[in-house]
């Protein structure tokens, strides 16, 4: 099989960063983040704000869990005030914020709660410690290209491998789950 080269000159004339685009600034910058399990939302003025954007900025979080694989159900919503700090105990936290009841950020933010009361079996040669990242829809240079930097962490702390010439064999992560593990095309 070939060794295929991401940044081969033949790839990158398909590849077109936005260079150049310069936009102008109009609005506070309004948005939420997480930290060790703490949410909370940054308001910050720009120079440029526009002042009529200036007027109420409303911001709410919910918690996110799947029902099923195919369905994903959302909590209620909960009001972030501002200058406070949430403890949030669920791995996927939906955030909207509102200038003047108009939706004007809106994202997903995702972490690890570890589980309370849960025993975690020990590393050892029967339970050796391994973590797959499966990217759907990626190809190993699309990969390279976009993560350059997660793929060098990866390999450099973790002693990652690539699973270089794994063929896509169906939609989404686990029918390529299916040929990656048990090296089968479809589900049993």
């Amino acid at each position: 099989l070939p060794e295929l080269d991401p940044w081969d000159p033949w790839i990158m004339k398909f590849i077109s960063p936005n260079v150049g685009k310069k936009c102008k600034v109009a609005a506070k910058k309004i948005y939420t983040e997480l930290q060790n399990g703490t949410l909370r939302s940054v308001i910050k003025d720009n120079d440029q704000a526009d002042a009529l954007v200036s007027g109420s900025v409303e911001c709410k979080y919910r918690c996110m869990s799947s029902k099923r694989e195919e369905s994903v159900e959302g909590g209620e919503w909960i009001n972030i005030d501002n200058n406070q700090t949430y403890r949030v105990k669920c791995d996927f936290i939906e955030t909207q914020c509102f200038v003047n009841k108009r939706l004007t950020y809106n994202n997903l933010h995702i972490q690890v709660v570890r589980p309370e009361g849960v025993k975690f079996v020990n590393e050892g040669p029967e339970n050796p410690s391994v973590i797959i990242f499966i990217f759907d829809s990626t190809s190993s240079s699309t990969g390279f290209r976009s993560l350059p930097q997660t793929q060098q962490i990866l390999r450099q702390f973790y002693d990652a491998v690539p699973f270089y010439h794994n063929n896509k064999v169906g939609l989404n992560s686990r029918p390529n789950a299916f040929g990656i593990f048990a090296g089968r095309t479809e589900q049993i």
